[in-house]
C-alpha cells in the first residue's frame, strides 16, 4: 500500500493488525462519502448543487471502496492487495466510463433509467404479460 497520512496513522494506532488497518482506509472514504453527500446537505441546505455534484462525481469511487470492503471479509488480504494492485485503477476507469455513459444516456434521453430502464423494458418487459 502507499504511504499515505492515513496509512501512517492507521499503523501508529493499530500496529501490527494489518486486516484492521486495511479495513479502515477502505471505509473511512466511505464514511466521508456519505457524510458530504447525504448529511452537510441538510446542514447547508443553501448549496444544494455542489453536494450532488460531489455526490455524483464521487458515486463510482464508493461504490468500488465498498465493494473491496466487503469482499475483504472473503478473500485475504494479500491476494487482494496483489489484485488491486494489478487491476485496480482499470476498475476504477471502467466504472466512472460506465458512470458517465448512463448518466449520460440518462440526461439525454426523456426516459429516467436511461440505458438500464431500455435494457429492461427490452428484456423483461416484453416477457410481462399485458
Amino acid at each position: 500500500m502507499k504511504e499515505t497520512w492515513l496509512t501512517k496513522l492507521l499503523q501508529k494506532k493499530f500496529p501490527n493488525q494489518t486486516e484492521l488497518q486495511f479495513r479502515l482506509l477502505y471505509i473511512i472514504p466511505i464514511i466521508l462519502y456519505l457524510i458530504g453527500s447525504f448529511v452537510l446537505p441538510f446542514i447547508f441546505q443553501k448549496d444544494g448543487f455542489g453536494f450532488g455534484m460531489f455526490f455524483g462525481f464521487c458515486f463510482p469511487g464508493a461504490i468500488y471502496l465498498f465493494a473491496v470492503f466487503m469482499v475483504s471479509f472473503i478473500i485475504k488480504i494479500e491476494h487482494l492487495i496483489s489484485f488491486i494492485s494489478k487491476y485496480g485503477t482499470t476498475i476504477m476507469l471502467a466504472s466512472f466510463i460506465l458512470y458517465a455513459y448512463y448518466v449520460s444516456t440518462t440526461l439525454g434521453t426523456e426516459n429516467e433509467g436511461g440505458v438500464i430502464y431500455n435494457f429492461w423494458d427490452d428484456i423483461v418487459g416484453s416477457k410481462l404479460p399485458n
